[in-house]
């Protein structure tokens, strides 16, 4: 789900934004349900529940196209600056509090490839923390390599995509590709 969401804003599919703006919306109105018990009428949930799902879509299409359109830029960066001090920060359900914590224990990698292996012992590739993503180091960076250190560099790139990883030029790292 990180890819499609990473791939829709980079590719401003309106589809798929739509769809991630409509799970977004839902676990808002799950969220909200005790105080629409409490608080709210039916007929006014049916008339707030079209504003949530189009404020997050809007949000997400503002995202994704911030750079493209001064106007977008500046819907983003004038919610950028409203948001209120005394808002807290967000925090994780409990459950997903574990997940995250699973996540951080298990950033271990392992290559098929022995030299891939040998290149993240010595680190010149790297676990990028709380992610999938496997980075290469810097050229000018490596440890251990003698000659042409951007060919060196290219026979990593190489020898990661053989083991099914992804490049994502806007992160400036690999993923395994789970497809």
């Amino acid at each position: 789900m990180k890819e499609k969401l990473l791939q829709a804003l980079l590719s401003n599919n309106q589809d798929v934004l739509k769809s991630i703006a409509m799970i977004i919306a839902h676990e808002v109105r799950n969220n909200i349900e005790d105080f629409h018990v409490a608080h709210l009428s039916d007929r006014q949930m049916k008339e707030l529940n079209p504003l949530i799902r189009e404020a997050i879509y809007n949000a997400l299409f503002a995202i994704a196209n911030y750079e493209q359109h001064p106007s977008l830029k500046n819907f983003i960066d004038f919610h950028v600056m409203s948001i209120p001090e005394y808002w807290e920060v967000p925090q994780l359900y409990n459950q997903f509090s574990d997940v995250f914590a699973s996540l951080e224990e298990n950033n271990t990698v392992s290559f098929k490839s022995q030299f891939l292996n040998e290149q993240f012992e010595i680190g010149n590739l790297y676990p990028i923390p709380k992610t999938n993503y496997i980075q290469i180091k810097a050229s000018f960076d490596f440890i251990e390599v003698e000659g042409d250190k951007h060919k060196h560099r290219n026979k990593i790139s190489s020898h990661l995509r053989r083991e099914g990883y992804l490049f994502h030029p806007s992160i400036g790292a690999y993923i395994l590709n789970s497809r």
